[in-house]
């Protein structure tokens, strides 16, 4: 049986800046559902630009509906279509259609609950809410106090559509909204994807407000709706002492909201003082693992560490490729902060010409950028009293070798600021200064910070804000983390501090 997000709703709408880039900008930012609107389009052109838009809802694991258009939803194999009361009934949609598409039902009163297509759809939408500037043809418009009456009306899950942004969508979810349907507060925003993000997070957590209006007992609930919240799968070693690898990735994603899966490359024998032994995973169950979380689970972002042998790269490149859209986030892990090497000689190079290429963002700090320079003939010498201008070369000398962007990191620097340096391949410039902390429980820092940028571009941020985001919460775990007293070594960070 399909089920659905609601929550986030984009109605990419033809007569309101349609282009894909706006649509790819949602569907980054956290849409879980689109609707495809196309007022002034022949049947042709319609399908014309359903078809790549189509495409793009499937790459990304969105739901897509067509809206009114039930025969070309139907060609074109969409999730479902969406009707209103002056369309065609949503049995006969239902029949032409089949059990398993979606439909969607518009109301513009609430007396209109008790209409029979209303009983048999999947969801229904209150359209309009608010006034809005584009969809001027309602009789009127429901408010707030119309959605609570529509809420004690029916157990459907209820969309909410119309004038809907980020200063009122709270308020929406509280009057029994499960969903919130959106145009120009995401395709009219200065920063879509932003927008889409921020809209995403009050989303998330509105609707798991316990102060919602109670709904009708109504028998008649398809029960198709399934919350589905951001993922994250790291690929790296195994830390049995808890500071870094997985075990600090996940700690990381959960920490910050973020459901975490994960694929084992190596296990290791660690605590604070050092490493002291390494179980090799061998190339068939690391593909094994990769393939059971990614088919069924799926994943909003990857985050990849510890790679320490060419088969095991190769592996790894391997499914990644398969799945291009998929936002990548390349932490090239060499020596454990005990100094022990995590890095077999001749893989460096592996990981510039299998992975450098399929990375969304590289995150070496100074020293490993020296070695991955030096690998690919272009060697820097000691980058620790390097200026900004000649830490600025090195990151165009990275971006060279084939990912989207670098983040510089800056935590060995002599410098009095922890400075990174993030360079990415459209141009943009980010410096992230945060101030330094003396202390030892350092162990995992660069683990958790590429897994908090990976977490909050699982959660729909552009790279340069999940960065600024992922650096404050690494800055404060140090932080907060200099109180503790973990083993005789370098001590973990203090990954759960927005909690405590």
């Amino acid at each position: 049986m399909k089920t659905f997000d609601p929550r986030l709703y984009f109605v990419h709408d033809h007569g309101f800046k349609p282009s894909p880039a706006a649509l790819t900008a949602a569907l980054k930012g956290g849409a879980r559902m689109v609707q495809l609107r196309a007022k002034g389009l022949t049947r042709d052109e319609f399908r014309a630009w359903a078809t790549p838009a189509l495409r793009l809802a499937r790459a990304y694991g969105a739901t897509l509906i067509i809206n009114d258009e039930v025969e070309l939803a139907r060609e074109l194999a969409a999730d479902g279509v969406h009707v209103g009361h002056r369309d065609m009934p949503v049995a006969r949609a239902r029949e032409l259609l089949g059990p398993e598409a979606l439909i969607g039902y518009s109301l513009e009163s609430v007396d209109q609950i008790d209409a029979p297509d209303a009983r048999l759809a999947d969801y229904v939408a209150a359209s309009g809410v608010f006034p809005t500037r584009t969809k001027t043809d309602l009789p009127g418009h429901l408010g707030l106090e119309g959605l609570r009456a529509l809420r004690s009306r029916t157990a459907q899950p209820l969309v909410a559509i119309g004038g809907i942004h980020a200063g009122n969508a709270s308020a929406v979810f509280s009057s029994g909204a499960d969903g919130i349907a959106l145009i120009s507060a995401i395709a009219g925003a200065d920063d879509p994807q932003l927008a889409t993000a921020e809209l995403w997070d009050i989303a998330r957590r509105a609707a798991l407000g316990s102060d919602l209006p109670p709904r009708h007992p109504a028998e008649t609930v398809r029960g198709r709706a399934r919350w589905r919240d951001p993922r994250a799968l790291t690929i790296a070693g195994s830390d049995s002492g808890g500071g870094a690898g997985v075990q600090a990735d996940l700690k990381t994603m959960t920490a910050l909201g973020v459901f975490g899966t994960s694929a084992l490359t190596a296990l290791t024998a660690q605590n604070t003082t050092g490493v002291s032994a390494v179980f090799d995973v061998d190339d068939d169950f690391l593909r094994a693992q990769l393939r059971a979380v990614l088919d069924d689970l799926g994943t909003d972002a990857v985050k990849i560490g510890m790679l320490h042998r060419r088969g095991i790269v190769r592996t790894v490149g391997e499914e990644l490729a398969a799945r291009p859209h998929l936002p990548v986030i390349l932490d090239p892990v060499m020596v454990a902060k005990g100094g022990h090497r995590l890095i077999e000689a001749d893989t460096v190079a592996a990981l510039i010409e299998v992975l450098f290429p399929l990375a969304s963002l590289v995150t070496p700090n100074l020293s490993e950028a020296a070695t991955l320079l030096e690998a690919a003939g272009a060697p820097c010498g000691d980058l620790a009293r390097a200026s900004r201008d000649e830490l600025r070369a090195v990151a165009a000398r990275l971006l060279e070798l084939g990912p989207a962007a670098v983040l510089l990191k800056g935590g060995h620097h002599d410098s009095a600021q922890a400075a990174d340096l993030l360079l990415t391949r459209d141009g943009g410039e980010h410096w992230f200064e945060a101030p330094r902390t003396e202390t030892l429980n350092l162990h995992g820092t660069g683990c958790s910070l590429s897994s908090a940028i990976a977490a909050f571009t699982a959660r729909g941020y552009p790279l340069a804000v999940a960065t600024a985001k992922a650096k404050a919460y690494v800055t404060e775990a140090i932080r907060s983390g200099a109180r503790f007293h973990w083993g005789e070594g370098h001590g973990p960070i203090d990954h759960i501090h927005p909690h405590r």
